[in-house]
């Protein structure tokens, strides 16, 4: 019995110091199977890197890097308080999109949350609504509408040209192109072409575009605070413009812009919505129009100044075009025949796409390229 009980002792007493190298081994082994890379501080992570990267002209260094360093094909990080798997490549966007809702969700930072909050009168959930918002969208904003706006979109231009380009020896390109895109989107979108209404609207946009990319600290000063008032103020101008439009559009229908505004008051009962919630989808619609087709236009004309071949090729089609065009503004079909610039444009936008990236989020553990990436985790 003696030999017995000793025996059992020892056990325990093995068991008992061998738990501490079990769970060492155990961890290590666990934590080896994440994607090589560096969090960087705690809570603020790699985000000031990241933006960093941005402020120098060059956002796509930051991936770049890490890439070099860790892997060509997944690495960790953390960005806006979050922990963050990176896949790279089309091997990386292949695996994310065909796996949407499956393995990934669309996911947003808090801090677009906070100054793109969800309509409160919809009852579905915001990844349903986006869907349901998409299709809906995908219904009037097509190739049948660009044709409509073809000869707006021209008249846009020229007057904007002859306004800020004409006679200045240097301008601000990314400024003054920004502000002609936000001119279009919200002729197209909501109808309104007033320089005075839309110079209030585009004051606020520019700090909405800092907060988003910014910690997820709301407080006086902060660029988030200032981002969520300005998004705010927006909204409430959007609101009373809104309402405006609805009434026209019970007085008289024919004479009433038939733009995407009116198309979304026109079927927002279907979906159980109210002006409000009309408000926040013209306010996400504007906001995502803007940074991507500006940066767009932006580095088309980068390119063209430092490549002079391309653009005299550009040009010698352009004039081609005018020389054929039957009215005073551009057509559906004079564009068609814009086939070389449409590939110039085409080619900058692989170059450089206007969007880093997109955030997903894992909703299961998953594996890619032989590493792990916990549920919760952004990718």
């Amino acid at each position: 019995m003696e030999l017995i009980s000793m025996s059992i002792i020892f056990s325990l007493v093995a068991l008992f110091f061998s738990l501490p190298l079990l769970f060492f081994l155990t961890r290590k082994r666990n934590k080896s199977q994440l994607p090589p890379g560096k969090t960087g501080w705690p809570f603020i992570g790699e985000t000031l890197s990241f933006h960093k990267s941005g402020l120098t002209g060059v956002p796509p260094r930051f991936v770049q890097d890490r890439m070099q360093m860790f892997s060509p094909r997944i690495f960790k990080t953390s960005l806006l308080g979050e922990k963050m798997a990176v896949l790279c490549g089309p091997d990386g966007n292949k695996f994310l999109f065909s796996n949407e809702n499956k393995l990934v969700k669309v996911w947003y930072p808090s801090s677009v949350m906070k100054i793109f909050p969800p309509s409160p009168s919809v009852k579905h959930s915001s990844d349903e609504e986006i869907v349901r918002f998409r299709k809906t969208l995908a219904s009037y904003v097509n190739a049948d509408a660009l044709q409509r706006y073809a000869g707006i979109i021209d008249s846009i231009t020229k007057q904007h040209l002859k306004t800020h380009w004409e006679n200045n020896k240097e301008v601000i390109a990314a400024h003054l192109i920004k502000k002609y895109t936000f001119s279009v989107v919200c002729k197209a979108f909501l109808g309104i072409d007033d320089p005075v209404h839309l110079e209030k609207l585009s004051g606020p946009f520019d700090l909405m575009a800092i907060g988003i990319k910014s910690l997820p600290i709301n407080l006086p000063g902060t660029s988030l605070n200032k981002a969520i008032k300005a998004s705010a103020a927006v909204r409430k101008d959007l609101l009373e413009h809104i309402k405006k439009r609805k009434v026209d559009l019970m007085v008289n229908k024919s004479s009433v812009p038939q733009d995407v505004l009116s198309h979304m008051l026109l079927t927002m009962h279907e979906h159980g919505e109210d002006e409000k919630a009309v408000s926040v989808k013209s306010f996400g619609l504007l906001f995502g129009s803007l940074d991507t087709v500006s940066a767009a236009i932006t580095f088309v004309i980068k390119y063209l100044a430092e490549l002079p071949h391309i653009y005299n090729e550009v040009l010698r089609e352009q004039k081609e075009v005018l020389s054929s065009m039957t009215g005073e503004f551009l057509k559906w079909e004079d564009i068609q025949k814009m086939k070389y610039s449409w590939s110039v444009a085409s080619e900058v936008i692989r170059l450089i796409p206007p969007v880093q990236g997109t955030f997903r989020e894992a909703i299961t553990d998953l594996t890619y390229a032989g590493f792990s990436v916990p549920k919760g985790w952004k990718v």
